[in-house]
């Protein structure tokens, strides 16, 4: 269950689609919302005054009021309205933690936009320590329910561990596409057969019908992509299986292309943040 959602704001495009989609589930929800927008002042790292930022600063928070007004118009949730100088991913990781937020919500790319071959380094440095899932949301389009999560596994023990976080996003005519993923070093065909027959299974209990497709085995994160924009999928979710490693905070050439070519939202759930909606924490 999603009680608390933190919303990344920094007025981008992007930002304020993420911010539609965190309103829209946290109504869903009966969820709080906390609007962030962090001053990254590059000035204050230099030493030098910036007694002429006071009239931005301020500004920025008329936005962040009007906006907290409008949604508690629309919805009566009443966000609560964090503004803060320093570095952007600390803060954002910083107040997750202390509001114990179990979804972050932002910009798949911020106020510096879309740059071939980069990952936002905001969004970078989110999904890599967050506490909790972390849904990017592209600029172009608003995004407020999932009908069509394109959902990938690999046969390893905790694949159904990371469904148990997916079904918050499933709405109840969603038709979610389970794509089999498999390397012929370490996986078995008949291992993940059995996994996606399980999680068929669970979606059936809660009367949600699946497809399921399988991919080539040569290339993940081109099968993901391939497989999203051929279901015409509306959220891809990305889990710490897609790069095989070892490590807690890595983001490997795997979720990093991903993220940076979806043209849907992504919803990233990493090691660390495993059990946090999953009714373990």
């Amino acid at each position: 269950m999603i009680t608390r959602i933190l919303v990344a704001i920094d007025f981008s495009e992007a930002s304020l689609n993420a911010l539609e989609t965190a309103i829209c589930m946290a109504e869903k929800n009966g969820a709080s919302i906390c609007l962030v927008h962090a001053q990254d002042n590059i000035f204050d790292f230099l030493g030098i005054s910036t007694t002429s930022m006071t009239s931005v600063t301020f500004n920025s928070f008329s936005i962040l009021s009007a906006l907290a007004t409008d949604i508690h118009k629309r919805t009566r949730i009443k966000p609560v309205i964090i503004e803060e100088n320093g570095y952007v991913t600390e803060i954002i990781i910083k107040n997750a933690v202390k509001y114990r937020c179990e979804l972050i919500t932002m910009g798949t790319y911020g106020a510096s936009g879309y740059r071939k071959g980069y990952l936002g380094s905001t969004a970078y440095g989110t999904v890599k320590y967050a506490p909790c899932p972390v849904l990017l949301v592209p600029a172009g389009k608003k995004w407020t329910s999932f009908r069509r999560p394109l959902f990938p596994v690999r046969p390893i023990s905790t694949a159904l561990r990371y469904f148990e976080i997916v079904r918050n996003f499933l709405e109840d005519d969603s038709i979610p596409t389970v794509l089999g993923l498999y390397n012929v070093e370490n996986d078995s065909v008949e291992d993940l057969s059995g996994l996606i027959s399980d999680i068929e299974g669970r979606l059936a209990a809660k009367k949600i019908a699946a497809k399921t497709v399988c991919g080539t085995e040569h290339s993940i994160s081109r099968d993901i992509l391939l497989q999203a924009e051929k279901a015409n999928s509306d959220l891809v979710i990305v889990t710490p299986s897609i790069d095989v490693s070892a490590k807690t905070f890595y983001i490997g050439p795997n979720t990093h292309g991903i993220i940076h070519n979806a043209k849907t939202p992504v919803l990233f759930i990493n090691k660390v943040n495993v059990y946090a909606l999953s009714g373990s924490r």
